[in-house]
Parts: C-alpha cells; sequence; structure tokens
C-alpha cells in the first residue's frame, strides 16, 4: 500500500521506516527534470535517482554532480502523533550510511514526538555517486547536508557523527539551525590527530591505504572494526553485521579533513557536545576542543564507543539527547527558522 506524505508530495511505504527523497529548491528540481530524471525500480523502488544517459555521458567528468541534480537516500520514522516543534536530521560519520540510525535512533526518537531524518551522503548507503566517491570531497557533502535541510518544511536540528559531526560544524558556519547535537565528532580542527594515531596503529594498512587510495584496508575485518568503532560488549552477530554493511570512503574527504577547519566564530547554533568514554578514534582532549570552541561542555557518556548509536548502550546517549532537546525547546518554544546567512 503506498501513501504520499503532503510535505514530500513523493510515494512512501506504510512501515516502519520510509525512505523518501526530499525535494530541494524549485530552481534545483527545474534543473533536475532538464537533467531528464527516471526512476529507477529496484531494491528501493520510491528512490528517485538522475537518468543513467546523463551519468554516463558526465562520467569522466572532473566536477562531481552536485547534490541538487541527484535523490540523496533520506531514512524516515514519524512519530505517531507529532508533538515537537523541530524535525531531527541525523548524519552519519565514515563508512556509514543512513542505515546506521535506523536501527536505534530513528524509532526512539520518532516514539518521543520527533520527525526523524537520516540522509545517506552521496555515495553512501542507496544515494548515487558510488563510483565517483573516491574523489568526493568535502564542500560535496556539506552541499549535501544542506539540499537535504533546506529542502525541509520547518527547520531541522542537526545531529552528526564522527565525519559528520564536522559536515554539522561546516554547514553551520553559513546556515543557522534551532540546535546541533556532535557525537563522537571530529573537532574543529580537523582530523589531524586522528590521522597520526592510526598511522601510528595500523602503519602497515595506512600505508596500504595511501597506496591504494582507499580507506578500505582499516576496516578490512570485523576485528579491526571493534577495536575501532565498537566495545567488547557489542555481541559479535551484530559485529559481522555491521561490518558487512560499512564501505570504503571518499580518499579525497580523508585527506581534505587533515588539514581543514572550522570557523566556529561564526556558528550561532546551541550546540551539545558528546563523547564517547571508550573511543578508540576521537579522544578525551578532542571532544573537550570541541566544546570550548562552542563555549559549551563536554560530556561523556560511559560504557561506550564510538559507534555510539549502534552500541549496546546506546540508549544512554540517546536519553541525554531527548534530555538536552527538551531543555531547548523549553528555553525557545518558539525556534527560528533556518536563516542562510549573507556569505553563505
Amino acid at each position: 500500500m503506498w501513501a504520499v506524505h503532503d510535505h514530500l508530495r513523493a510515494p512512501v511505504r506504510r512501515d516502519s521506516t520510509t525512505r523518501s527523497p526530499l525535494a530541494g529548491s524549485a530552481s534545483a528540481q527545474l534543473v533536475a527534470k532538464r537533467a531528464q530524471r527516471r526512476v529507477l525500480i529496484g531494491r528501493n523502488p520510491t528512490q528517485l535517482m538522475i537518468g543513467e544517459d546523463w551519468r554516463d555521458r558526465h562520467a569522466q567528468s572532473p566536477t562531481v554532480i552536485p547534490s541538487a541534480l541527484m535523490q540523496l537516500e533520506v531514512l524516515c520514522r514519524r512519530p505517531a502523533v507529532p508533538s515537537r516543534a523541530s524535525p531531527l536530521l541525523f548524519v552519519h560519520g565514515f563508512w556509514h550510511g543512513a542505515w546506521c540510525w535506523a536501527e536505534h535512533f530513528l524509532p526512539y526518537f520518532a516514539e518521543r514526538g520527533y520527525e526523524a531524518h537520516a540522509l545517506s551522503l552521496r555515495g553512501h548507503g542507496e544515494s548515487p555517486g558510488r563510483a565517483r566517491l573516491r574523489w568526493t570531497g568535502l564542500r560535496d557533502f556539506i552541499a549535501d547536508v544542506a539540499n537535504v535541510a533546506d529542502g525541509m518544511d520547518r527547520p531541522p536540528i542537526l545531529i552528526g557523527h564522527s565525519m559528520g559531526g564536522f559536515l554539522v560544524q561546516k554547514y553551520l558556519e553559513t546556515h543557522h539551525a534551532p540546535g546541533a547535537v556532535l557525537l563522537a565528532s571530529l573537532p574543529p580542527s580537523g582530523a589531524l590527530g586522528l590521522g597520526l594515531r592510526l598511522a601510528r596503529r595500523y602503519p602497515g594498512r595506512f600505508a596500504q591505504s595511501y597506496a591504494t587510495l582507499s580507506t578500505q584496508p582499516l576496516i578490512a575485518t570485523p576485528a579491526l572494526v571493534r577495536e575501532s568503532l565498537f566495545s567488547l560488549r557489542l555481541p559479535q552477530a551484530d559485529l559481522v553485521r555491521y561490518h558487512a554493511r560499512l564501505q570504503d570512503e571518499s580518499f579525497r574527504i580523508f585527506i581534505e579533513l587533515l588539514m581543514s577547519k572550522v570557523r566556529t566564530a561564526a556558528v550561532k547554533t546551541p550546540v551539545l557536545v558528546l563523547g564517547a568514554s571508550e573511543d578508540a578514534g576521537v579522544n578525551p582532549q578532542e571532544v573537550e576542543a570541541t566544546a570550548a570552541a562552542f563555549q559549551t561542555r563536554a560530556e561523556f557518556v560511559p560504557d561506550i564507543a564510538h559507534d555510539m548509536m549502534l552500541e549496546p548502550n546506546w540508549r544512554s546517549a540517546a536519553e541525554r539527547i531527548d534530555r538536552w532537546l527538551t531543555a531547548l525547546h523549553a528555553a525557545a518554544p518558539h525556534l527560528p527558522a533556518n536563516i542562510q546567512t549573507a556569505d553563505a
């Protein structure tokens, strides 16, 4: 059975979690029409993607297809009784896709009255762009976040994990949002510290990544993934299942993040900074530095590793976010609109 959500105007299944393409601006829709989009029927018949003929003609172009021309995968979980003013938009990190939020966080927040969305950045999950992912850059991923956030009926509160947290920070340089949550996020200074730690911890695999222009060697086995992303408390069956869903990451973003920084003075959005007590990637000093940059206090969720949304203790992180969001709405019941700043 099919239904049409009024504000999305796209068919979505009546199931617990729906995949729904979010419309962009009118100009973006016009450009997309000129690119002769068509529906690709497959595993996800509701997904609209750019026409194969258009992509084939531009396969060798040095310019990555703008996100306005593609329909990114967006998983959506809606509350039975909406009771929150702002929707939530979840942004994944390295090697993941929107799927990482669907297991626990999307249903948890929908049950508490939030309209919860999670996007897959281009080249991730079911979003187009996998063939060009290696050379997809920071500006491309920021554009993806902006395209989805700006296409929503109401300005969302953004929740970013790891690299996704850095993307949220960069997005907020030129946009205002009602609020933002950074989970085990890269700090505003970028990923140089993380890169050096990975090089020391896995020198052979790090060298192999540079030789092959691929980050796949860093997540090649479930054992490696447990060391980097999960605690020993995660059941082996879940570890194997999550490992099977991880994918290669953009090599360009891996390099760009070593040198990129956030203009934190430009960010005016309230921010919650959460670290993981057993994070093997982002260390406590980096979490503290992130909080200090946004003039807030860092908090650490106990008994949890880097992949906070998939760890056995995920609920502790979700509950802390929920309490912060409740306080945020109580302090500002009429949250401001999403206004793009003049220098965007």
